[in-house]
């Protein structure tokens, strides 16, 4: 290689490395608020690397700093970095305990995991004594206490059936419907299972499960048939939910055989 080209190729890495050193240096130098801002700004936009890494400088300089925190976690959270956004979350709560948003996120954060669940209760619990009735968070208080069995899972639901946005929500019912159930309260099940299938008589979830409790809770076996029937055929091109579909028609079979 000549001296020439030699010199050339030097000066131009020196370009690219002193363009990398001045980029960082510039980031470095912007203020708190310019760096939270822009983190908001990118994570608004769903530009998670950008708002990660904005928020990251930040905690770098600030490592108390809540806002940051919790930019990073939901960052984290959106790139797929669990472990880091927890972290970041984590450490939002022990600065500030008393901020609803540090809470719900935590919570909301463990309640992804299924395996998390029991961690999740906690700081959902805080999140809702801080903000009273808060409706994502009774819905997730409500979800992890159904999966954990707790007894209280049917409190959040009974208090989220109070939201007009809920009063009409077939879900809503069918899950207060299926707990009653599991808990041998069949007027109660019966109720709200019969009000989720009026309100979504087409949804193969909400059809099937008042036909299993028609069918197999409350031995109403005769008057079944007809809904499983209509399970099968409203979920005729879905090969996802052949199991079900194969049991549906062995339920056929053992009814129309007695």
């Amino acid at each position: 290689m000549n001296k020439k080209l030699k010199h050339g190729v030097f000066i131009f890495s020196l370009i690219l490395t002193l363009a990398v050193l001045c980029g960082c240096e510039k980031l470095s130098e912007k203020s708190t608020p310019f760096l939270i801002n822009n983190a908001a700004s990118f994570a608004a936009s769903g530009k998670w690397e950008k708002a990660l890494k904005y928020s990251d400088a930040v905690v770098t300089r600030e490592p108390t700093n809540v806002d940051a925190l919790l930019l990073k976690a939901i960052s984290s959270e959106h790139l797929g970095k669990m472990p880091l956004a927890l972290k970041a979350a984590r450490e939002a709560v022990t600065q500030e305990p008393d901020r609803f948003a540090a809470q719900y996120t935590l919570g909301r954060l463990y309640a992804k995991d299924p395996k998390k669940m029991q961690d999740a209760v906690a700081p959902l619990l805080r999140a809702l004594k801080l903000k009273a009735n808060d409706q994502n968070t009774l819905i997730l208080l409500a979800k992890c206490s159904t999966s954990l069995k707790l007894a209280n899972a049917i409190k959040y639901y009974q208090m989220l059936a109070k939201y007009p946005r809920f009063k009409k929500r077939p879900e809503l019912f069918n899950q207060m419907g299926i707990y009653y159930a599991v808990n041998k309260q069949n007027r109660k099940a019966a109720e709200n299972l019969v009000s989720a299938y009026q309100m979504a008589p087409n949804n193969p979830i909400i059809l099937l499960n008042f036909a299993i409790f028609k069918d197999l809770y409350i031995g109403m076996s005769d008057n079944t048939v007809d809904f499983y029937k209509q399970y099968l055929k409203i979920t005729a091109n879905n090969p996802e939910l052949q199991k079900k579909r194969d049991f549906v028609k062995s339920r056929i079979e053992q009814i129309t055989s007695k």
